[in-house]
């Protein structure tokens, strides 16, 4: 039974060498994980982070909402709210940090969205316009070759909105990214 038992471990480490190797992982950090006596990084200094893993997962599933909303957030608007939270103030890094630990949220300049534009971007009024535009199409009887795509276009002479140096926490894959 006891020949067993070391045949088994020799085994083990024969083969936790062998991934090391592969791997090029050193064979004691390797050895280490297996037997559960050291940490990876993030368990070891999960009680240094501000944040607790969900509360960090809810704060950045908050930003891509608001964000979706036109309400981003920025810096000065969420330290209050992680203050409130852990009683302890983030550091000038922590928001470089959260951005890293979060690809799905970047930090960027939006572009200004007009309140009552926002506001008509209602589900009724939506619909309500296309169904017009398709009994309009159908009335007139209008091919699909004779339709096109429109929107237009200002020209704005001096600064304007862009030259704002505040940034916001916006959902990366989101175009355009506006703020109200």
């Amino acid at each position: 039974m006891r020949r067993s038992s070391l045949w088994l471990f020799k085994d083990i480490r024969r083969t936790v060498a062998e991934a090391a190797r592969k791997f090029n992982v050193p064979y004691h950090k390797l050895w280490h994980r297996h037997k559960g006596t050291r940490k990876d990084r993030t368990t070891a200094h999960a009680a240094q982070s501000l944040l607790s893993h969900p509360q960090e997962e809810v704060l950045a599933d908050w930003c891509e909402y608001l964000s979706d909303a036109g309400i981003p957030l920025n810096p000065n608007t969420i330290k209050p709210r992680v203050k409130a939270l852990t009683g302890k103030k983030p550091g000038k890094n922590w928001f470089r940090r959260f951005l890293a630990r979060h690809p799905s949220i970047v930090s960027r300049r939006p572009a200004g969205l007009a309140p009552n534009r926002a506001q008509a971007i209602r589900y009724k009024a939506v619909r309500r316009h296309f169904r017009l535009w398709k009994k309009h199409v159908i009335d007139q009887q209008i091919p699909p070759e004779n339709i096109y795509n429109m929107d237009k276009k200002g020209l704005q002479l001096g600064g304007g909105r862009k030259t704002r140096k505040t940034k916001y926490f916006v959902r990366r894959n989101r175009r355009p990214k506006y703020i109200i």
